[in-house]
């Protein structure tokens, strides 16, 4: 089959860049980055520069390289092998076969996950041994935590590539900070070029700081090691209160327990902790990486993409659930009227708690891996509100996004399987492409996901109605979910809908997106639009 041809601007990428051993592409989601990637990799195959392509990408993503996107645009006889450390018995004999010299291309592709165990990383280093081979790195903010283990994975196989390409579209989604570590896998000198030799320096030159308050010697021998305990639950969003008025709803306590490391704070001084409250010279900065990648927004490459719609629907909490909500807000520790008792030592887990509050339920503190506490029982006014949404808009397609399984699984048996499929970590793969297949064909009405497990590479232009019943604070989330319906493909005004707890969290989880929103266009250079206006 004959490969598509390229549009314009993924024309002009392809034909500049070509040659280049290292490029971000930094094309908005939805403008097209696989079909040029693929392109280039033909082009170095060809003129034998590379004989071998290793692609790491999300887990949600990485088998819609091997399945759609190179069998759609390689233009050349090729073998491909999506690898899973869960199957690696079985593929030891296709990885064996793909190990062999001949004329075809080969494609490996694995996960983030896969790259960071032992299995994983020997697979690729016996696929790759005694080979020039170009590193596809997908989805790059997966890579922009410095310290984190799958970025150290990384930059070391791509000492190892010939060529690379980094491929984001939302290169700095939370934080200008993101950059770093992303242009540091592209040019390991890339940022000692520019006179910053270290991540402290890289920060203190665009992050600006303040002192907060953590409390005395004793308030922290009081707290116990820092080491010994958490200081943010692994499903919140770790730079999320960076976003909020720390002054108004935070107390003593909860300042004393702000996260001592990280990329949103420098170190402790003595009472102090420096957080970061804002950025400065992001032009500099956009103009810092421009030589080494080319950003592209929709309007720029001339899609002509139908508009995107706001709609905000508000509700009111059920009076128990107020009086839980502002109780704990005020009183840092609430009593259920089960008896269970429900803490938020810390000021990330009281947003998460209070989320959940919002949303009807709390976790169970005596077991979190059981059901949750319904809060107000069995009358939900978020639910409620959704439900009276589903009638409005008769038989149209939607996606329903979610933050919570609680969620995923309240939506899911209440519409029944007759209208929705389900796409989360509750799903296998199989039946998550059975989901996909049902959705696209129209035989069911609504999609209920996660952003972590939809959210990327997919194309689901059938629809173009989303509904976000819970939000995280994770600006990346948010546009890659938005983007699976604004894309190439697509003829129809997508319309997002924001369900919102009138005076909560939900507000200033929208007013943070904002926020992180402006502060992306301006170090990607887009021209900013209001966004998330009702």
């Amino acid at each position: 089959m004959t490969p598509p041809p390229l549009f314009a601007h993924q024309a002009e990428l392809f034909t500049t860049t070509k040659d280049f051993p290292a490029w971000g592409v930094f094309f908005q989601t939805g403008v097209g980055k696989s079909a040029p990637t693929i392109h280039t990799a033909v082009h170095l195959f060809t003129t034998k520069k590379i004989d071998a392509v290793v692609i790491v990408a999300p887990s949600s993503v990485h088998r819609n390289w091997t399945e759609v996107e190179v069998p759609a645009h390689c233009s050349i006889p090729y073998r491909v092998l999506d690898w899973h450390s869960s199957r690696a018995k079985a593929q030891d004999r296709a990885l064996a076969a793909m190990c062999e010299v001949d004329a075809k291309l080969p494609w490996f592709s694995l996960t983030y996950d896969a790259l960071v165990v032992p299995r994983g990383r020997q697979a690729v280093l016996d696929f790759t041994k005694g080979r020039r081979f170009m590193l596809v790195v997908d989805e790059g903010s997966r890579v922009k935590t410095p310290t984190a283990l799958r970025t150290k994975k990384v930059a070391a196989l791509r000492q190892l590539a010939a060529y690379v390409r980094l491929l984001n579209g939302t290169p700095c989604s939370d934080s200008p900070l993101d950059l770093y570590a992303q242009m540091k896998i592209l040019d390991n000198q890339f940022w000692i070029k520019h006179g910053l030799a270290s991540w402290t320096a890289f920060q203190a030159r665009f992050a600006v700081t303040k002192k907060i308050p953590i409390g005395g010697e004793d308030d922290r021998a009081s707290r116990g090691s820092p080491s010994r305990e958490p200081i943010v639950p692994h499903d919140v969003d770790p730079t999320a209160y960076e976003q909020l008025d720390l002054s108004e709803i935070l107390s003593t306590e909860e300042k004393q327990a702000l996260p001592t490391s990280g990329p949103a704070v420098t170190g402790a001084i003595g009472r102090t902790i420096n957080v970061i409250v804002g950025y400065r010279d992001l032009d500099q900065l956009h103009s810092m990486i421009q030589p080494l990648s080319t950003r592209l927004t929709k309007e720029q490459a001339g899609l002509n993409l139908p508009p995107k719609l706001y709609q905000r629907l508000v509700f009111e909490l059920a009076p128990e659930q107020r009086r839980v909500y502002d109780q704990l807000r005020r009183e840092f520790m609430i009593e259920l009227d089960n008896g269970a008792l429900l803490t938020a030592p810390l000021a990330m887990t009281r947003i998460l708690r209070l989320q959940q509050i919002a949303s009807g339920f709390v976790t169970n503190p005596d077991d979190p891996e059981g059901s949750p506490i319904l809060i107000p029982g069995d009358k939900n006014p978020r639910l409620g509100q959704f439900l009276d949404w589903t009638e409005d808009i008769g038989k149209a397609q939607s996606i329903v996004w979610c933050r919570f399984t609680f969620d995923v699984d309240l939506i899911c048996r209440t519409l029944g399987p007759p209208r929705c499929v389900r796409y989360d970590g509750k799903v296998g793969e199989k039946d998550k492409a059975l989901a996909l297949d049902l959705f696209r064909s129209g035989k069911r009405q609504f999609c209920v996901a996660k952003a972590s497990s939809l959210g990327m590479g997919l194309t689901l232009v059938n629809s173009a109605l989303s509904f976000f019943y819970t939000s995280s604070f994770s600006l990346l989330e948010r546009l890659q979910a938005e983007d699976r319906q604004h894309r190439i493909g697509q003829h129809n005004p997508v319309t997002y809908v924001d369900l919102e707890a009138d005076r909560t969290v939900d507000g200033k989880i929208i007013r943070a997106l904002r926020d992180k929103n402006e502060i992306a266009a301006k170090v990607n250079g887009d021209e900013y639009r209001s966004w998330l206006e009702a």
